[in-house]
């Protein structure tokens, strides 16, 4: 249970602005603050379990999700975000170890009720939120974070960006990552309308003003020639590494994108860049830090400090030690150079897989490339690229080898290159582990 106590921005907003828009749904149909604190108080006094519980739940991008979050916050509980794809019985044994009551989207939907008037007084937040890491260098691990952290980590945001009432953000990442639920904190604190999106997501209505997209996201909006909207102001870019050939192409189309730097431990971006244009150089940095953080570089790793870090990620002197490896310019800007935990050991040297996708993504047709370490009987690990091409069609393995060694060691060539598999259902990114087992099932073919 959290031990400090915020004042709920969802309930200020109903009294400041009671039929002001809250949240705008794929329909078009709108809810207002008022209606939206009245839904929360309601599944505020039917949450399951004791008062003091865990929470667990498999959230969607629906109007019941926000409604359990808030609800769970001003409760004082926990709420446990799990990737709704995670199958079912990996889902009951963690309610189990964890001792979490389990809410369902079912039970989530039966709190839309029409509920009671709104509280006269401003309710408080005191619980918090548990996020599973991604896992892609590492064992997956629950990251806490109080509820103070998120509003530390919007009201930076919000301030940065100038987010106001007038504008709407499109609910465009998932909210068990840290990505997708930092909008719902942004938009309430800033009275911004939560613009929740259709099905097939693309095109973006006009409307929406700011928008989240990791670059697998980005690249998509681009291939299919995805309009961009009047209103648009920003595109935040962030949970991956931003190909400079990606940028150039969004800034070339007419995207207003702003690269970020963040992590779960952070409670999302700690560093922000302006609106891109040309020149764009490679690698693109990821911004300066917003006000509410610090970065730093020491022994060439990315050192974080900010008054958003989740539960006890801090050394004892607060600061945040990542597995990145970053520099920073005169300006403050920070560049991610990669992460110093996917070094590839073979036959005793060290191999970076950073210098290698970077030489690859330079020959010319290539859109991304993505180097991993695969283990090998003789040498320990040998490193095999994924490639994707601009056209579309699957790398030439043996033209792409022939360049490489022009421009690397020849024991730093990958042994394989091979085209990116398909992300699977519902992820935003291929983890490390979905490329090596990709790597698998071509040794297997």
């Amino acid at each position: 249970m959290s031990a400090s106590a915020m004042p709920c921005p969802w309930a200020a907003q109903a009294r400041k602005h009671p039929d002001a828009t809250a949240v705008i749904l794929s329909d078009g149909s709108r809810i207002t603050w008022s209606d939206l604190d009245r839904r929360i108080r309601a599944a505020e006094a039917a949450l399951p379990g004791p008062a003091d519980g865990l929470l667990l739940h498999l959230p969607g991008r629906d109007v019941s999700d926000l409604v359990l979050l808030v609800a769970a916050l001003r409760a004082g509980r926990d709420l446990l975000l799990v990737a709704p794809r995670l199958p079912e019985p990996e889902v009951e044994a963690m309610a189990r170890r964890l001792d979490a009551v389990r809410v369902p989207a079912s039970g989530a939907s039966a709190f839309l009720g029409a509920g009671t008037q709104p509280a006269v007084e401003t309710p408080m937040l005191r619980g918090g939120t548990r996020l599973l890491t991604s896992g892609s260098t590492g064992d997956p691990r629950w990251i806490r974070h109080d509820v103070a952290a998120h509003v530390v980590s919007a009201t930076a945001v919000t301030g940065a960006l100038g987010l106001g009432s007038a504008d709407g953000w499109l609910w465009s990442l998932p909210m068990h990552h840290v990505g997708g639920l930092s909008i719902l904190f942004r938009c309430a604190l800033a009275g911004a309308a939560l613009i929740l999106p259709s099905e097939t997501f693309w095109p973006l209505s006009e409307g929406v003003t700011h928008l989240s997209l990791v670059p697998t996201q980005l690249q998509d909006a681009l291939d299919a020639g995805v309009p961009v909207p009047a209103s648009l102001r920003a595109v935040l870019l962030g949970g991956a590494a931003v190909p400079a050939v990606l940028l150039r192409r969004a800034v070339d189309a007419g995207w207003p994108v702003r690269t970020s730097y963040g992590m779960t431990e952070t409670a999302s971006m700690v560093t922000l860049s302006q609106t891109w244009a040309h020149p764009v150089p490679d690698p693109p940095h990821a911004g300066a830090p917003l006000p509410h953080a610090h970065t730093g570089i020491e022994d060439g790793r990315v050192v974080v400090r900010s008054a958003a870090l989740a539960d006890g990620v801090a050394d004892m002197d607060g600061c945040f030690a990542t597995s990145d490896a970053g520099s920073l310019d005169r300006q403050g800007h920070l560049t991610i150079l990669g992460r110093l935990d996917r070094v590839i050991i073979s036959g005793g040297e060290n191999i970076d897989p950073v210098r290698i996708e970077r030489a690859i993504e330079s020959i010319p047709g290539v859109e991304k490339a993505t180097v991993i370490g695969i283990p090998d009987v003789r040498w320990g690990e040998r490193p095999v690229a994924f490639v994707a091409m601009t056209d579309g069609n699957p790398p030439d393995a043996t033209q792409l080898e022939s360049h490489l060694r022009a421009l690397l060691e020849s024991y730093t060539v990958p042994d394989r290159i091979l085209p990116f598999p398909s992300l699977p259902p519902g992820a935003l990114k291929l983890r490390h582990a979905d490329l090596r087992a990709a790597a698998a099932r071509h040794d297997e073919e």
